[in-house]
């Protein structure tokens, strides 16, 4: 235990000083900024047969709500 060293001591072209503080800054669970925001949160209220159908089919659900939607507006 007394031999060991930050791993910005280590690896320090890692550790440049923007990717450091991005990473020492952010709390657990955080998640960064996206690169390239493409999607807008909103809420909508659906049916409950609407919702538990989607729901039903697994994970995915609300990309598969998304490209449902997608197709019919691409009309």
């Amino acid at each position: 235990m007394k031999r060991l060293r930050p791993a910005r001591e280590i690896l320090p072209e890692i550790f440049e000083k923007e990717i450091a503080e991005q990473l020492l800054n952010r709390k657990p669970g955080q998640r960064g900024k996206q690169k390239k925001p493409t999607k807008k949160p909103v809420y909508i209220r659906l049916d409950p047969e609407v919702l538990s159908y989607f729901k039903s089919t697994g994970a995915g659900w609300q990309s598969r709500i998304n490209n449902f939607l997608k197709a019919a507006v691409a009309i």
